[in-house]
């Protein structure tokens, strides 16, 4: 995540990026944003499927180490029996620990990441000339963009040059292949992991020390109640990005440097009468009105895809739902070979 530290890029930076055929992902972010935010949101939605294979397998491992009584088992005093604790010692750190750090671990050679387009890496910092050529080939980088991947925040809709790179890339593209990544939805789904294991641990740590039993009996409901805050919060910041798409308007967008202004009203000018039938006398106010019109009308619709009907997308609320009652049931399997009854494992 250092690259989003800040928007300085050098020869170096600019390296990192090479000739492709094919984007598999167009990354649209502001660099006013925070870096952690920007960060946790990509990895969330690179690593994701990744981290989810790596703590499947190693729930796997954990139930048949379990069944062939080679994990330490507790009692904690609840029952006779003894049961097992280590799929919630590690279930959630494994999980965390491929989300962010996967590809910084695994050699780039072992596995083919995607394809993505960053304009600090790909558009040449230094080099006026070169930068130059880049900023007015924006658009041939969108057209060979399978997907576009938006950072949101709340200074999203109030850049320029990023309402222009999602605008055009919905008069290039479906808006199914627009991927909006609101910072809050990343926060929620990783802080809610961290507040888990920490109340796990702490229901672990008291049972084993002063035999008390009856804090694990309140840590999933602490955790919904804690997800439901979340969740709550992010419903207000949903309806105030809708409020803020209501009232659009490319004039009251910002921009780093007041020079680039004029070149993107004319490259949304060019643009609106490539796409949308415009005849050559249309004026620059006609083109930027419709401009405004696109995004008013496609981003709720892409904010509507990407959000889903919990603020989350379904994929991550189904992962919260078995990083919390999974790893419970796989330390109760542990039980089984010492003689714990099965009724055990539906009550």
């Amino acid at each position: 995540g250092r690259i989003f530290g800040n928007s300085a890029g050098s020869a170096t930076t600019y390296k990192l990026s090479e000739q492709v055929l094919k984007i598999n992902a167009f990354i649209s972010h502001n660099w006013s944003a925070r870096q952690m935010h920007k960060y946790l949101s990509l990895v969330l939605h690179f690593n994701f499927r990744l981290a989810t294979l790596a703590t499947f397998a190693v729930m796997i491992s954990l139930t048949a180490a379990g069944s062939l009584e080679h994990l330490t088992t507790y009692n904690f005093g609840t029952t006779i029996y003894p049961r097992g604790f280590m799929a919630r010692v590690l279930t959630i750190p494994v999980f965390l620990s491929v989300l962010c750090f996967v590809r910084d671990v695994v050699p780039c050679s072992m596995f083919l990441g995607p394809t993505v387009f960053l304009d600090k890496t790909c558009i040449h910092q230094e080099d006026g000339a070169i930068q130059r050529q880049g900023i007015e080939k924006l658009g041939a980088f969108l057209n060979c963009s399978e997907t576009m991947v938006i950072c949101y925040t709340d200074v999203y809709l109030t850049k320029l040059w990023t309402v222009y790179e999602v605008a055009s890339f919905l008069s290039l593209h479906p808006v199914q292949h627009v991927r909006l990544l609101p910072a809050h939805a990343a926060g929620v789904v990783i802080y809610s992991c961290v507040t888990l294991y920490f109340c796990d641990m702490l229901a672990l740590a008291l049972q084993t020390t002063v035999r008390f039993y009856y804090l694990d009996s309140f840590v999933l409901p602490l955790f919904f109640h804690i997800l439901a805050c979340a969740l709550r919060h992010a419903a207000r910041s949903k309806v105030a990005m809708y409020e803020r798409l209501s009232s659009f308007s490319v004039h009251n967008c910002s921009c780093f440097l007041d020079s680039d202004r004029a070149i993107v009203h004319t490259n949304i000018t060019a643009l609106m009468k490539a796409t949308h039938g415009m005849g050559s006398g249309t004026s620059e106010e006609e083109a930027l009105a419709c401009f405004d019109s696109l995004v008013r009308q496609e981003m709720p619709k892409a904010m509507a895809s990407s959000f889903g009907r919990f603020n989350i997308p379904f994929k991550h609320m189904l992962a919260l739902s078995f990083l919390g009652g999974v790893p419970r049931l796989l330390d109760i399997v542990c039980g089984f070979p010492s003689g714990l009854p099965m009724r055990t494992f539906w009550t």
